[in-house]
Parts: C-alpha cells; sequence; structure tokens
C-alpha cells in the first residue's frame, strides 16, 4: 500500500473511518506539516477537511488543537 511507499521521513496515516481520521490527524500534525486528503464524498472526507481547516496553532506550542467538528464516519 501507499504507506510502504512513503519515505521514512515521511508518515502514512489510515484508518477505517474519517472519524478515526480525524482524531489521528489532529493528535499528530503540527505546524508547518503538509496534509494531502484525496477521497471521493462518499468517503466522508469532507469532515477531515473541515477539522483540519479549523485547526488553531495559538496555544504556546507547536501542537495545533482541533475545534469541534461534526461528522460520521
Amino acid at each position: 500500500g501507499l504507506s510502504a511507499a512513503v519515505p521514512a521521513s515521511m508518515d502514512a496515516l489510515h484508518t477505517d473511518t474519517s472519524d478515526g481520521l480525524i482524531g489521528l490527524l489532529t493528535e499528530t500534525i503540527r505546524a508547518g506539516d503538509v496534509v494531502t486528503v484525496k477521497g471521493s464524498l462518499g468517503s466522508r472526507m469532507a469532515p477531515v477537511v473541515e477539522a483540519l481547516l479549523g485547526l488553531d496553532a495559538g496555544n504556546g506550542d507547536d501542537r495545533r488543537q482541533p475545534c469541534a467538528v461534526g461528522g460520521q464516519g
């Protein structure tokens, strides 16, 4: 799969639901990270993008905190 093809200097994440991906991303993403989201509306990637757009970097460290986002997996 893709994660085997990604260079060791990069991370690839996979979950069975978009809600699970939101949790993984918001726990691991840091200021300056580049994130690509690929998927259809049917795979519920819109909530993932909304969560990423809602991140706030103004909390004093370089870990971003998510805002509340609704959505189903």
